[in-house]
């Protein structure tokens, strides 16, 4: 009754050696990922649309230099005006 050909049992155990790993490869990194933080919407985009990620994460980094400068200079009062016209 369970006189199988060596090839079949070799085929079976393929098969379900085939499947642990494609579980592994699934489940595995699911906590690692949902861990991370999410993209920006439009990051998100410009990489899906084929923008480099690296060129992406310079003008990122940039805007965020720009942004700091700005905020370090000093801002003018209100009764502060500014130059004639």
């Amino acid at each position: 009754m369970l006189a199988l050909q060596t090839w079949k049992i070799v085929a079976i155990l393929l098969a379900g050696l085939s499947a642990l790993t494609l579980l592994i490869i699934v489940i595995g990194p699911t906590r690692t990922v949902r861990r991370e933080p999410a993209l920006d919407d439009d990051v998100e985009s410009r990489i899906l649309l084929g923008e480099d990620a690296a060129q992406i994460e310079e003008e990122l980094e940039e805007e965020e230099h720009e942004q700091e400068e700005e905020a370090d200079e000093p801002s003018r009062g209100p009764g502060v005006s500014g130059p004639a016209a």
